[in-house]
């Protein structure tokens, strides 16, 4: 199965997004989440980690 870098779900209050991330074992699927603040920087958006 090829890995597959895009997350299952993403959600977004204000600026802040979290990303839900599957990762298979050989016990099954697990769940991620990582939290990211959206802010503008001159033109561009940009995300902090």
């Amino acid at each position: 199965m090829a890995e597959n870098n895009k997350p299952v779900h993403r959600l977004r209050y204000g600026n802040v997004v979290a990303s839900v991330w599957a990762n298979n074992s050989h016990a099954g699927y697990f769940f991620n989440t990582t939290f990211a603040r959206v802010y503008k920087e001159g033109r561009a958006i940009a995300y902090f980690r």
